[in-house]
């Protein structure tokens, strides 16, 4: 196996290197994006060259390089370690700059550039006007660094990367215009309904692929180095539904990390999962199932391999899973044994006890986000995920006695709440982690947003939804409650104002 990689890498000058795209900006710089590395280790195995560019982390160095210190202590590991200040400068600095492209009425603001909420030609005017701005030119810089490859892959989390990911294309397609461009990640699958729709997104992108797309990702190597461009799966703007749906492999490969030396802010985290899509899978509110698909199991051996790594640079696990169950806990602590520590996300259960919760911070275990999402009895209800209070407060004692540190995920804003009920049982939710004493703990509070694969979306009515807008790229839509539409129906004109 080792030799026909040799042969089939040796085939491949330098200047057929393929390149994956992370574009600004998300306010993280502890530690690398997981997909990206998946995708260039599935490719190394195939003998394929296939070289990320964190462009995101790239930037935040350039903006301000002398503040990026690395070991700093934190009380919170993974997706949380962002410590104020220089990181909050940074993406000041970036939003301010995309909303200066949005310079044509109607005027948007950051929040709603975030979630996507413009039309093509807002985002491609923006784009055109962005192109000699600083970011332009940072991205401008990092490209000229690059050999022409004969495929840029683009890798889109969230809306939020949207219109420096559109820069990046644009100035690309400008550069080589004969290389071509394709984005996924979780962003275009949740939107992908609509790509296949329209031809306006192909501007400057020549494809999209969906979902977890491993195989099909490796199919679009191989085609395009023989002068094609086909692979199950793949999206080409505006032509209906691929024949095929990309498709994962079957065996997934070790992901291979970019350069760790770039990251480490404030402690360096290797991202690692151990299962795809959620176990869970009822959340109302959620697309996890949708986008991810079916649960399956990724291989624990990898974590070998990871530890080593991980002690060698003298960095933190964070595991990625959407839902990591207490069996699969105590399994990642017997592995890692103490070697390293980590971070997890779960979901509350009685099973969380103090011999558990002990027997995994011996085992390296230093901070489990929960997503509790809500108190309020009948949003419980409504969004299929009930926890009790007592259930709560007993995993909260467990991880003050274990010492290990809480994230509480918290959603207040559904359609059938009541401002101020809602308001007051968040405040009796942070007033209730102080009673534990030692406790380390925070709440990570959203306002909920009604994502278009969700089954709330899906089926409104059910949930006195009435959807009131949409827009191509976001995968946000715009509603209101269906009480509060009638009452403006029958509430006399003079009154509306």
């Amino acid at each position: 196996m080792a030799k026909d990689t040799v042969s089939k890498d040796a085939r491949l000058s330098e200047g057929s290197t393929c390149y994956l795209m992370v574009p600004p900006f998300f306010k993280y710089a502890a530690g690398p994006i997981l997909g990206p590395a998946i995708l260039e280790g599935t490719a190394k195995k195939q003998g394929l060259r296939v070289r990320t560019i964190d462009l995101n982390i790239e930037y935040i160095r350039f903006m301000d390089p002398f503040q990026m210190e690395s070991g700093l202590s934190t009380k919170f590991y993974g997706d949380h370690a962002k410590p104020s200040g220089h990181l909050d400068k940074v993406e000041y600095n970036f939003w301010r700059t995309i909303e200066n492209g949005f310079n044509k009425k109607p005027i948007l603001s950051a929040s709603q550039i975030k979630k996507g909420w413009y039309s093509h030609s807002q985002l491609y005017n923006a784009v055109e006007c962005l192109s000699d701005s600083p970011l332009g030119v940072f991205i401008r810089d990092n490209l000229d660094n690059l050999s022409k490859p004969p495929l840029l892959g683009v890798s889109i989390m969230w809306g939020g990367q949207i219109v420096a990911g559109m820069l990046v294309s644009m100035l690309a397609k400008l550069k080589w215009p004969n290389t071509k461009i394709v984005w996924g990640g979780p962003h275009m699958t949740s939107i992908i309904e609509e790509v296949i729709q329209s031809k306006e997104f192909g501007r400057w992108v020549d494809g999209y692929m969906p979902g977890r797309c491993e195989e099909s990702f490796i199919k679009l190597l191989n085609s395009i180095m023989k002068g094609k461009f086909e692979a199950p799966g793949l999206v080409v703007p505006g032509q209906g539904n691929p024949v095929n749906v990309a498709t994962p492999i079957s065996s997934p490969s070790y992901p291979e990390f970019p350069d760790l030396t770039r990251y480490g802010y404030p402690i360096l985290t290797i991202p690692m999962q151990l299962g795809i899509g959620c176990i869970y899978s009822r959340c109302s509110f959620c697309t996890y199932p949708t986008i991810e698909g079916k649960y399956r199991n990724l291989p624990i051996e990898w974590l070998d391999r990871l530890i080593h790594l991980a002690v060698e640079k003298d960095a933190t696990i964070s595991f990625k899973d959407s839902l990591v169950p207490p069996n699969l806990l105590r399994d990642i602590s017997d592995v890692v044994s103490g070697k390293v520590e980590w971070s997890a996300c779960t979901k509350l259960s009685p099973c969380l006890d103090k011999k558990l919760l002990v027997h995994i911070e011996q085992g390296g275990c230093r901070t489990l986000e929960v997503g509790l999402e809500s108190l309020d009895p009948k949003t419980q209800l409504r969004i299929n995920k009930k926890t009790s209070t007592e259930v709560l407060d007993r995993f909260l004692k467990n991880a003050s006695f274990a010492g290990i540190s809480v994230i509480i995920n918290y959603i207040t804003g559904f359609p059938w709440e009541e401002s101020e009920k809602t308001e007051e049982i968040l405040r009796n939710l942070k007033r209730r982690l102080k009673t534990h004493k030692g406790l380390v703990a925070c709440v990570e509070h959203n306002n909920f947003d009604l994502e278009r694969l969700s089954p709330m979306a899906q089926n409104p009515a059910k949930y006195d939804i009435l959807i009131t807008n949409s827009w191509p790229w976001s995968s946000i839509l715009e509603w209101k409650t269906r009480k509060k539409a009638h009452m403006m129906e029958v509430m006399p004109r003079q009154l509306r104002g």
